[in-house]
């Protein structure tokens, strides 16, 4: 990215925080402090919740030739960042889809991990069902809801979603619990903003990771060649 470019994205996100800030009142809520116009609600105002399962893999009619995608928490931990998930390590067919009563989630809906590994968050792009592993979230109101920031806000509470999980053997967390938890409502146009800014910096960190992985691929092989003799040095 040019300096310029890079200087023009602070300065226009510098703007956007302080037309958010400006003559902005707030109030105190049982999730924190938050400006008077936004609201609390429960997940179950906002989502259905939708819960998964494993077709059974006995039976080769539900997974031979599948290619819908059938979305796990270990497919949601290898998105490093990314807020979309569009592809998964195993498909089932829409027969498995049909017979074991999934829901097929659609484009921008949400999936979330409830169980051992809790609080992965994604977008589903594309189509999409889960395991049980995972819960979905459809939204009641699209006009009301923006995913990408309840994405953002969810991956911010995992801990907290860790702490409401219940279970001695693995953490889950059910879907009583999870359809009780509190989050904000900011008006639409706020939400795109933020989610807007918060895309934004994901872009520039994925910019420097790759240029990271760059380096160390140049250093691996720097090391090689100097340390075998092949590149050799003055002295």
């Amino acid at each position: 990215m040019c300096q310029e470019c890079d200087r023009k994205n602070k300065e226009k996100k510098a703007y956007i925080l302080s037309k958010m800030k400006k003559n902005q009142k707030f109030k105190q809520t049982e999730i924190g402090t938050m400006p008077k116009q936004w609201e609390v609600k429960k997940i179950i105002d906002l989502f259905s919740v939708e819960t998964g399962t494993t077709p059974s893999t006995k039976q080769k009619k539900y997974w031979n030739g599948g290619y819908v995608n059938w979305v796990t928490p270990t497919d949601m931990s290898k998105l490093h960042g990314r807020l979309y998930i569009k592809n998964s390590e195993r498909k089932i067919t829409e027969k498995g889809l049909r017979e074991a009563n999934l829901t097929l989630m659609p484009t921008g809906s949400i999936i979330i991990s409830t169980r051992a590994l809790v609080g992965y968050v994604a977008i589903v792009e594309g189509n999409a069902t889960f395991n049980q592993e995972c819960k979905g979230l459809i939204a009641k109101n699209t006009k009301k809801i923006n995913p990408e920031f309840y994405t953002y806000y969810l991956l911010s509470k995992r801990t907290t979603l860790e702490y409401s999980s219940g279970g001695s053997t693995f953490k889950e967390l059910s879907k009583n619990a999870l359809e009780s938890f509190k989050v904000p409502l900011p008006p639409l146009p706020e939400q795109k903003k933020i989610a807007e800014i918060l895309s934004t910096v994901d872009e520039r960190l994925q910019l420097l990771r790759e240029k990271k992985e760059g380096l160390k691929k140049v250093k691996r092989g720097l090391m090689n060649d100097l340390l075998t003799g092949k590149k050799r040095v003055k002295i």
